[in-house]
């Protein structure tokens, strides 16, 4: 290698310069990782359960004593992800954790790898080849990306895949081959598989390589790539209409039946977030493949709009195409920017974003994170021990069935019916269904603890009251009330 050739020494001071970023971001990233450590979401642990019933034989159920099986989990992809925690016997949420942290991690170098691969046939100056390492940095900065890797849920997966897609994308224009092409088809498998949401997103990828395909044989290639994806998941649509009984999986027919775009106040505040507000604004600029994946992104957020999820700390459901943002705003960058006099703009937007991803960070948040775990191990978590040890099978109601079901390993009757189909798609037989179990204990949320009354919270108060006056006139009895924190009390009621 020749190192007197021109620009050698600025080459390898920017390849510093970038590998100094991003150990700063890395340990930025495990500071606020270690913070918020011990968080994990309660409905991580419905997976947990489904993912441990599946191993010891029982299928797909909440319940092992369901009759049938219900589709209550939010991704099949992750139970599978699951599985090696309870065939070796490691605890699934520290397993959940780890897992997670190798995903963010490998997205982290899936977005400057598609950075590096989209600015390669732009002209570009040394200060430019920043850019791989500042989009992966901006990553690892993004606050809602530390909330994902600690909350055991899908989120980081479905990133991951999402990031992946976008690398081959952009990779396709330097050529297909049917090996490429079959990686891709199995790549858009994977995130419809992780979310069914994704499905969307990967539709969307494939029709835009097809279009923008440079030949006839390429075309060919991507479009037999495409109908494979569509092949596949339409056997296992029709697999697991067949097996689950159910058209939709049970979380659509409770958020996504509303009236209206109750989704839309969550979009906002993803929108809100100043690292997407400025990728999104400079996205619009994007041409080519890229502005098809910028197209599948904003299409992904108008779908949100719809259902009524309950999004929770870090934009959850939003999370997975944060790794498209970035390289397209980075490679639109670079494009825009990069001739003449504006050679600089390109690494001071990139660094720009940075600072916004610094900016998300909420002290506040962090902090109710930090009390939401001490707070679902000594209530849910202490509850379910509790039963467990009073008996080793029994039956309880409650609305939020994660930890509790996962520690007791009782019977639970999910009230707000998300691992419930009946209450799922006849919630008018909720009280029936609830009652008709003969539950030990029922468990409502209420926000006052001298006397119940129902927290007003999204799905969790239109039917509780009914179910407290039901209750009491059934003879149950109020045998205690547990302190979630000020404001949230859990009323234990025992037949």
């Amino acid at each position: 290698m020749n190192t007197n050739r021109p620009g050698y020494e600025r080459q390898i001071g920017v390849t510093i310069a970038g590998a100094v970023i991003l150990l700063a971001a890395l340990a930025y990233f495990f500071h606020l990782y270690t913070s918020i450590w011990r968080y994990t979401m309660d409905d991580s642990f419905i997976s947990f359960r489904y993912a441990r019933n599946m191993v010891e034989g029982h299928g797909l159920r909440f319940n092992p004593t369901d009759p049938q099986p219900n589709e209550g989990f939010t991704s099949v992809l992750w139970l599978l992800a699951m599985a090696p925690a309870f065939f070796t016997s490691l605890p699934a949420e520290i397993y959940a954790k780890g897992v997670n942290l190798c995903f963010v991690l490998l997205t982290a170098a899936l977005i400057g790898l598609s950075i590096a691969r989209s600015i390669e046939t732009t002209r570009s100056t040394s200060l430019a080849r920043l850019l791989p390492w500042i989009g992966a940095s901006a990553w690892l900065c993004f606050y809602p990306v530390t909330v994902l890797s600690v909350s055991g849920m899908e989120t980081a997966m479905s990133a991951l895949l999402v990031a992946l897609g976008a690398y081959q994308v952009l990779k396709f224009e330097r050529g297909v081959t049917p090996r490429s092409g079959a990686l891709f088809a199995l790549t858009l498998l994977a995130m419809g598989l992780a979310r069914p949401d994704l499905n969307l997103l990967a539709v969307i990828m494939c029709a835009s390589v097809v279009l923008t395909a440079a030949s006839k044989e390429e075309k060919s290639i991507l479009l037999r790539a495409g109908l494979s994806y569509v092949l596949a998941g339409a056997l296992y649509f029709i697999w697991r209409w067949w097996y689950f009984a159910s058209f939709l999986p049970l979380p659509f027919y409770i958020k996504g039946t509303g009236a209206g775009f109750q989704g839309l106040p969550n979009v906002v505040a993803f929108l809100k977030e100043p690292l997407i507000a400025l990728s999104v604004l400079v996205s619009l600029a994007s041409t080519g493949r890229r502005r098809g994946l910028f197209i599948g992104a904003i299409a992904h957020m108008l779908f949100f709009t719809k259902p009524e999820h309950l999004m929770g700390e870090g934009h959850r459901f939003l999370m997975p195409i944060v790794p498209i943002l970035l390289v397209v705003m980075m490679s639109t960058a670079a494009r825009v920017l990069q001739p003449r006099a504006l050679s600089i703009g390109a690494p001071m937007l990139a660094c720009l974003a940075i600072v916004l991803s610094l900016a998300s960070v909420k002290p506040s948040e962090m902090a109710f994170m930090n009390t939401y775990a001490h707070a679902l191990e000594s209530t849910y978590g202490a509850i379910g021990e509790g039963l467990k040890k009073e008996k080793a099978q029994g039956v309880v109601a409650v609305s939020s069935v994660g930890l509790i079901s996962y520690t007791s390993n009782w019977s639970v009757i999910d009230m707000f019916g998300l691992c419930n189909s009946t209450i799922a798609k006849h919630p008018e037989e909720r009280l029936a269904v609830t009652f008709g179990a003969s539950p030990e204990y029922i468990i409502l949320v209420s926000s006052s603890k001298d006397k119940y009354t129902p927290y007003i919270s999204q799905h969790r108060s239109d039917f509780n009251q009914q179910i407290f006056d039901t209750a009491i006139a059934r003879q149950y009895r109020i045998d205690r009330v547990e302190e979630f924190f000020p404001g949230f009390y859990l009323f234990v009621l025992k037949r």
